[in-house]
């Protein structure tokens, strides 16, 4: 109703989506992967080409759970058939969330209400920034055998035909 009203009183964000950097250790790699913070998101989201790239163990789901993009129309990859239990950190609240393997387009992770409800982040909305950092692990991290340029502070950005390319980023958290 006020926005009928006042049509130019509503918010604006100059960025359309909140965006971070996750610390994922898994067996072979301790490197970053964007990641997207969705609070309309109901579950958590990991896409295949992730899972697959850092190694990261998944779970058959014993029946598969239909699901539907933003828009409404189904995932390409289908029904979710597979997920990943991830060890998150964050503020030095720790927690094993569920992540569910499907197709994110552009990006490679969901952080959804799960995720939000439990630690309560701390999100500037406005500028589209999360304080603070968010650490993932894989349950077999404890084997941590590095692969080659696993060391190297790369994040890794998904190209439509090309999988994961790295770029430059800032130095590993605490270095």
């Amino acid at each position: 109703m006020l926005r009928a009203l006042f049509p130019n009183a509503t918010f604006k964000s100059k960025n359309r989506a909140v965006h971070t950097d996750i610390r994922i250790h898994s067996r072979t790699l301790h490197q970053d992967a964007r990641t997207l913070i969705d609070s309309g998101a109901t579950d958590n989201f990991i896409s295949p080409d992730l899972a697959t790239h850092f190694c990261i163990p998944t779970i058959t789901l014993p029946k598969p759970k239909i699901v539907r993009n933003i828009d409404g129309t189904k995932n390409s990859i289908g029904a979710i058939n597979e997920a990943a239990h991830l060890d998150l950190a964050y503020n030095g609240k720790k927690h094993v969330h569920n992540f569910y393997v499907i197709d994110l387009g552009e990006d490679h992770m969901v952080l959804g209400m799960p995720f939000l409800a439990a630690v309560n982040p701390e999100i500037n909305w406005t500028e589209a920034t999360l304080e603070g950092k968010v650490l993932a692990a894989t349950s077999d991290t404890h084997k941590w055998t590095p692969i080659k340029d696993s060391k190297v502070s790369k994040t890794f950005v998904k190209r439509q035909r090309d999988g994961y390319m790295p770029h430059d980023t800032p130095p590993p958290y605490g270095e």
